[in-house]
């Protein structure tokens, strides 16, 4: 045990990283110090700080080795049997005919609100989500945002986007442009080839050109572009193999590594709109990114805009609110919240209802709004 007297500039994330290496430990520092409100440090405040923890071993070197599961459950599906009654599609699968509810008839399609909530899934603590090296933040983020979006196994093959799936509903792209879910199945066949194989790729579907967070899928040997091409996504029986994969945990590991790895795409990039700061210099908390994200998955084109413009009503800039304190944040938030129910032509989605649930997580104690309290796994996972 050691103390430390607060300076100015102090969060107890910035001195759980200066002092153990670890923003995540600024709640032992709270704790061991009964301090009600962990933002409330003074100037001069001698705080009692936690013995720094060992030096952990070094991670594994690389993602895909880390695991060896179980091998899937053989998804041979030859022998499948679709009926329809009062608009609910079932499956009949193998010789015993096990029955299967696969989802409703909608419009050109069906669609499958799905059995497995991505919350439950992270709650679970399952091995899965640290072998996929998923920090505890992320985790806390992830639950504060997966309540507004679909189930794991959640499918919509009646729009446009001729398929979609999963808790962030990954598409496979409008005609003749790219989609975000061959990059989904594309981490799959990546960490898990073994699973890749057993819902999609022993049945001819490939994916290709995957850039970023968008690619095309490939079936048969053939680029699937157009809207003829893409038409065959929504036969009942892709519905099916996307459904059994979605039930699957490994599937469901891959689903919320790739949901927070959306973050790389706009939260850690560095704009000339900030000074050339990233929004992971403005934004610190996990309660912070989790709006962000959120906001992000329903209007992505949005979310820079309306950050910069809670900044101009404050009349901060960007260098000034990185190294702000937390309060200084909690008022930005409160500003795009407010920004973002009416910003654009098309606003975002019930965002005053989806800003609910995840002040709720707040308000429950899942998610911090500490500064600092926002810690990435990022960087192992290189």
């Amino acid at each position: 045990m050691s103390q430390y007297t607060v300076r100015a500039g102090d969060t107890l994330g910035r001195i759980a990283v200066r002092l153990l290496g670890d923003a995540t430990r600024w709640r032992e520092i709270a704790g061991l110090n009964a301090l009600a409100d962990p933002d409330a440090l003074r100037v001069g405040q001698v705080l009692e700080i936690p013995d720094a923890e060992p030096a952990a071993s070094p991670p594994p070197p690389a993602v895909a080795p880390l695991m060896t599961p179980a091998a899937p459950e053989a998804t041979q599906m030859l022998t499948v049997q679709f009926s329809e009654q009062d608009g609910r599609i079932d499956a009949a699968l193998g010789e015993r005919a096990d029955k299967f509810t696969l989802g409703n008839r909608y419009r050109k399609g069906l669609f499958r609100r799905g059995s497995y909530p991505a919350d439950v899934f992270l709650r679970s603590g399952d091995p899965l989500l640290r072998q996929v090296r998923l920090s505890d933040a992320e985790i806390n983020v992830l639950l504060g945002v997966s309540e507004n979006e679909g189930a794991l196994d959640a499918i919509n093959t009646w729009d446009n986007s001729f398929l979609s799936f999963g808790m962030f509903q990954w598409t496979a792209g409008a005609a003749a442009q790219a989609g975000e879910l061959p990059a989904l199945l594309a981490r799959v066949q990546a960490l898990f080839p073994a699973w890749f194989d057993n819902y999609w790729g022993q049945f001819g579907l490939a994916v290709d050109d995957v850039s970023g967070s968008t690619g095309w899928f490939v079936l048969d040997g053939k680029r699937l572009v157009s809207a003829a091409d893409k038409t065959v996504l929504r036969e009942p029986i892709w519905a099916l193999r996307f459904a059994r994969a979605g039930s699957d945990r490994v599937v469901q590991a891959v689903e919320v590594l790739h949901a927070i790895s959306r973050l790389d795409g706009f939260y850690f990039r560095k704009q000339s709109r900030f000074d050339d700061h990233a929004l992971a210099d403005l934004v610190t908390s996990e309660y912070g990114v989790a709006l962000l994200l959120d906001n992000h998955v329903n209007r992505p084109g949005y979310v820079d805009k309306c950050v910069a413009a809670a900044l101009a009503q404050l009349g901060l800039s960007a260098a000034q609110l990185d190294g702000a304190d937390t309060e200084t944040e909690r008022q930005l938030l409160a500003a795009c919240l407010q920004i973002r129910e009416t910003f654009g032509a098309s606003p975002m989605t019930d965002a005053r209802k989806r800003a609910a649930v995840t002040t709720r997580y707040l308000d429950e104690g899942i998610l911090s709004d500490a500064r600092d309290s926002f810690v990435s796994n990022r960087d192992k996972r290189q």
